[in-house]
């Protein structure tokens, strides 16, 4: 062979041969191959093999120690940057809710905390009030009483005329900061469909009929099932994007023992939980304590009030409505709503219908005109939608039922509501659950973001190893 054609070697060969195993050369043409030094990752960054070459921790996570495998999510009330070796804790006036942030949130309106480290923000007192965001204490203030026909959401000024269709009958009223709808999400969020309530900053509470059809028991589009939700807003349409909350629900419950028969008449347990995509600022409605059938957790022909877009025959209401009902006992609402699935008709042969002694429903019906023909009441859109008890002061009121079902034509007899002090307990475990899954979706999240920055400047082959970085999955609900 000619001398003119002869190469040298290339990288990571001599003398026409690889590089042993922990050698290389660096230079072409080179004649041997020098060991390879291998240095632990420092702290703050991670490889599959704890040694360099490594890549720093993403925002969110953290590693203590030189030579980390893996990166881990930092606790909720802390935060990090890229390359973080600890976690630092939020300050004064700020929090965290979940698990593996990269930044810590500012404390809304009329909301504090005091301490570094916060995981929620505390709602300042009665007559003070924080008036910035991200504030660490609250101030006293020199508030009147909202006159008749005005509201605020503390009863206090400054306050606001009630709009059209509505009313304030005492001084000192309140808004709903806790109303939900529930809406097609065509990214958007034009068009409701039910109903919902706020019980938890991050979790909705609506009827499992709003989510699952309620004849078939077959799941419903995402877009139904997955919705967008509205929260504190109070017109289907026209509301400013300041006055509400607008969130994207991720994960839904519907509860085990939901019954979907209404044809047979045999509804039950008509409840359904939402984890949003992040916590409301709005203040969530307080719920009663645990009351099992067949006791009720309010008297019988106590006032309960109910929410809506829908309670008159005239359709597509805009502005949000309000009606007193009146709970009946347990006896009235068996022969009440026998048959009411098909319009309030007699049982047909084989139909038991529903044991209101027994299963987790109750009814009332329009205060001021009794079961005979009320005026007023649920409708078409109000799924979901809350029946309360009006607290003394602002952040008093207390759910007792969730708008289930109501014969048609909307009016004609009682309504049945899923009563919340008798699946109280189910409630509670499913917000804890709904909690953890939320962690899960945070360090998820990270996890996704290391394997995209992984993509981005890519590690050897040999160095990978072929490893997963995190191996706990996202919970599925």
């Amino acid at each position: 062979m000619p001398a003119a054609s002869l190469q040298p070697c290339p990288v990571n060969f001599y003398a026409n041969m690889p590089c042993p195993e922990g050698t290389r050369a660096a230079v072409l043409g080179s004649k041997e191959c020098k060991a390879v030094v291998v240095t632990p990752c420092k702290a703050g960054e991670f490889s599959a093999t704890g040694k360099t070459p490594s890549q720093k921790c993403p925002p969110g996570l953290f590693a203590a120690s030189a030579g980390s495998t893996q990166c881990y999510a930092c606790p909720p009330g802390y935060a990090s940057k890229a390359g973080s070796v600890a976690c630092t804790p939020c300050a004064a006036g700020r929090y965290n809710e979940m698990m593996g942030q990269a930044e810590c949130k500012a404390c809304p309106l009329g909301y504090f905390s005091a301490a570094a480290g916060a995981t929620s923000c505390e709602p300042c007192p009665e007559g003070t009030s924080a008036d910035t965001v991200g504030s660490m204490e609250c101030k006293n203030k020199t508030t009147t009483l909202c006159k008749k026909g005005e509201f605020s959401a503390s009863g206090k000024s400054p306050c606001q005329k009630c709009a059209a269709g509505t009313f304030a009958p005492a001084t000192g009223s309140t808004v709903y900061p806790w109303v939900a709808s529930l809406r097609v999400d065509d990214g958007v969020g034009e068009w409701h469909f039910c109903a919902g309530t706020l019980i938890a900053p991050s979790v909705i509470m609506t009827a499992a009929s709003c989510v699952v059809d309620p004849n078939t028991g077959s799941t419903l589009d995402d877009k139904i099932k997955l919705p967008l939700v509205r929260i504190g807003g109070y017109r289907r349409r026209g509301d400013a994007p300041g006055d509400y909350d607008q969130r994207k629900v991720t994960r839904v419950v519907v509860h085990p023992d939901f019954s979907w028969g209404f044809l047979e008449d045999t509804p039950d347990n008509d409840i359904a939980l939402m984890l949003l995509d992040a916590p409301s600022t709005r203040r969530p409605i307080a719920l009663p304590r645990h009351t099992a059938k067949p006791q009720l957790p309010v008297r019988v022909g106590d006032d309960l009030w109910a929410l809506g877009w829908d309670w008159t025959p005239r359709s597509e209401l805009q502005e949000l409505q309000q009606t007193r009902l009146r709970m009946l006992p347990l006896s009235d609402c068996q022969r009440l709503q026998r048959g009411a699935g098909d319009g309030g008709s007699e049982l047909e042969v084989g139909q038991q219908g529903p044991d209101f002694l027994s299963n987790s429903m109750l009814c009332d019906v329009d205060a001021a005109n009794g079961p005979v023909a009320p005026l007023v009441g649920p409708c078409f859109g109000d799924g979901g939608a809350a029946h309360f008890v009006k607290g003394q002061r602002p952040g008093e009121d207390v759910q007792i039922g969730i708008e289930a079902w109501n014969p048609e034509p909307c009016g004609p007899a009682a309504g049945a509501i899923t009563s919340v002090a008798s699946l109280r307990p189910w409630i509670d475990a499913t917000v804890d659950l709904l909690a953890q899954a939320a962690g899960r979706d945070a360090v998820a999240a990270a996890a996704r973001q290391a394997r995209q920055a992984a993509a981005v400047q890519p590690l050897p082959r040999r160095a990978f190893g072929g490893g997963t970085l995190f191996g706990s999955k996202s919970m599925s609900v």
